[in-house]
């Protein structure tokens, strides 16, 4: 069971209107769009926000079309409607719920502060989890402050990053209300509608797809303000958001607890097939006896360099065939549609080996990667090595990246390894391959 999936889908249930049960006795959401609608204006009187100049209002027409009406111009825009939602809902832009304003860069020559001020410049690096990190913050001093003081964040505002990595979305915590913000990332600022609700759409795939489609649409990948504000949002009636993000905060400490169970069970599985490498490769291994000879390791898996084989685009679908690679956590980072540049494996296996973190993954179908410092290791002879078998030798290499390097040609390659007959390799990579296929299904059976 994957726990990020399972929030994915309840999400998308969500904001399709297919989480809870229509209630007929609820006013439509054009009711809420008309306040919505009110209250611009009187912000607008107060001088709190301006009047948008194609300010966009949707409605659904008596042929069953939606209609987008701006200044006096009415457009049919069925066909650009993301996907279709209960009758009692309606579409709108971002635009229209809410103002949108950038964040601003330091001023060039200037630097950031070591010792901590009373101004936190917010990056895009600090956005995690839906939240703002407070590990690793900089500060900037009064000067720079008062520079680009008109480019903070409130805390009733959302986040959303623009550039870099696009589409993370966060609430801001009350301890980084009035603190500088990037211009890698905008703010939704005098929001009408739910705060909650706006945020639980921007974090869905849906979204999310949305958000980087657009932004790859250009030569450097980058989210504009009026990009962002044409996306599409959905707005239920005012009852059912409040019943639905009941259930997204119930579901979501549910998950919580299922997840540090999996974590949990996770770690176990990830000792025991350690004691098991141990088993075969240790120091007091009891299989040392049946050594054959002494190779390095640039030996025994010759690299390859992945520059011909990187993906171009980031703009990934489940509907595309070709799976783009980590070596990591996260593994296969999505799915693109590129024909050229594919890393074909044949009847063979390759090991992606991340040059700085040292992570490693044994493939066995073809894939893009993304990542400059994936170094693709080949078994340099198959009738004298398993390449299995290397794999696992290579989990029990200890080198710990406590700097940031590259660590395959100055840590890994001059390593000597002592290698068995490739009668006893084979007979190895059988026992530890079925060992962790049980281990891997009991970590997936809850």
């Amino acid at each position: 069971m994957e726990i990020e999936k399972l929030k994915q889908k309840i999400l998308d249930l969500a904001i399709r209107g297919k989480l809870v049960p229509q209630d007929p006795d609820d006013e439509p959401a054009s009711v809420l769009i008309d306040k919505i609608r009110a209250e611009k204006e009187k912000l607008i009187k107060e001088g709190k926000i301006k009047r948008d100049k194609n300010e966009s209002y949707i409605y659904k027409g008596s042929d069953n079309c939606y209609y987008e009406k701006i200044g006096s111009n009415i457009k049919n825009i069925s066909d650009e409607i993301p996907f279709e939602i209960p009758s009692t809902w309606s579409w709108q832009k971002i635009k229209a719920i809410c103002e949108i304003k950038g964040g601003k860069r330091i001023p060039k020559g200037m630097t950031f502060q070591k010792e901590k001020t009373d101004h936190i410049y917010i990056r895009v690096t600090d956005m995690k989890d839906e939240t703002i990190s407070e590990d690793n913050l900089v500060y900037i001093s009064d000067s720079i402050f008062n520079l680009i003081k008109n480019y903070t964040v409130s805390k009733e505002d959302l986040y959303v990053t623009v550039a870099g990595t696009i589409g993370r979305c966060g609430n801001v915590p009350d301890n980084f209300d009035g603190m500088n913000l990037t211009e890698n990332a905008d703010k939704l600022t005098n929001l009408i509608v739910n705060k909650e609700w706006v945020l639980t759409v921007l974090t869905s795939k849906y979204a999310i797809d949305a958000m980087n489609y657009k932004a790859h649409q250009v030569a450097q990948p980058k989210l504009s303000i009026e990009t962002l504000g044409n996306i599409f949002i959905p707005i239920p009636p005012k009852n059912e958001i409040r019943k639905i993000l009941s259930i997204i905060k119930d579901s979501k400490a549910l998950l919580s607890n299922l997840d540090k169970e999996i974590i949990s069970l996770e770690d176990i599985v990830n000792q025991t097939k350690q004691k098991i490498l141990e088993h075969f490769f240790g120091e007091n291994s009891c299989y040392k006896s049946y050594y054959e000879k002494e190779y390095n390791l640039d030996e025994l898996l010759p690299y390859e360099q992945p520059r011909p084989f990187i993906v171009n685009s980031t703009n990934y679908s489940d509907a595309y065939e070709t799976p783009v690679l980590t070596p990591g956590k996260s593994f296969i980072l999505g799915y693109t549609n590129e024909t050229e540049g594919v890393y074909d494996v044949k009847d063979s296996k390759v090991i992606i080996f991340d040059d700085f973190t040292t992570a490693s993954r044994l493939i066995d179908f073809n894939f893009k990667v993304k990542s400059s410092a994936i170094k693709i290791l080949h078994c340099s002879d198959k009738d004298k090595f398993d390449i299995d078998y290397l794999f696992y030798k290579l989990q029990r290499i200890n080198v710990i990246p406590d700097t940031h390097k590259r660590f395959w040609i100055s840590e890994y390659a001059p390593l000597k390894l002592k290698i068995h007959t490739i009668n006893e390799q084979k007979k190895i990579v059988k026992v530890i391959t079925d060992s962790f296929t049980i281990l891997d299904s009991m970590s997936k059976s809850i």
